[in-house]
């Protein structure tokens, strides 16, 4: 059990309107062909439609962009890891109020930044040696 702990990968499923849920691969079943599918999510009127849903790392990062600019970057270690059928939490806090293009505010793309590139980010933090030749 302790290796299957180590070895865990999730689903990160976000919707529209800023929520988001992380559940176990260990939660959904293995279907054929010809079957009803698997529900992943409750969606209503209060978390929107599914933008985006991919597999992550506990201790990847994501990036999440809204239709008005707007980009939140979070580690996918602070989002609390919930069952499949559940509606999921609060990612991103949109802003209620339309602006004066009478556009509601939504989150229209989500991008994971994989452990490995955030180490190597780190590695090269600018002071790298030059070398000079005489």
């Amino acid at each position: 059990m302790s290796q299957l702990a180590i070895d865990e990968k999730f689903i990160l499923t976000v919707t529209s309107k800023g929520f988001g849920q992380l559940a176990s691969f260990y939660d959904y079943r293995q279907i054929s062909r010809g079957t009803q599918g698997c529900q992943n999510m409750s969606l209503g009127d209060k978390n929107g439609t599914v933008v985006a849903s991919f597999p992550v790392n506990i201790d990847d990062q994501i990036m999440l962009l809204t239709n008005t600019g707007r980009i939140l970057r979070c580690s996918v270690s602070e989002i609390r890891v919930t069952r499949r059928g559940a509606k999921g939490v609060i990612l991103f806090r949109l802003n209620d109020e339309v602006s004066e293009n009478k556009t509601e505010e939504l989150v229209t793309s989500v991008s994971r930044i994989d452990s490995m590139s955030k180490e190597n980010d780190s590695a090269s933090d600018g002071t790298d040696e030059v070398s000079s030749v005489n």
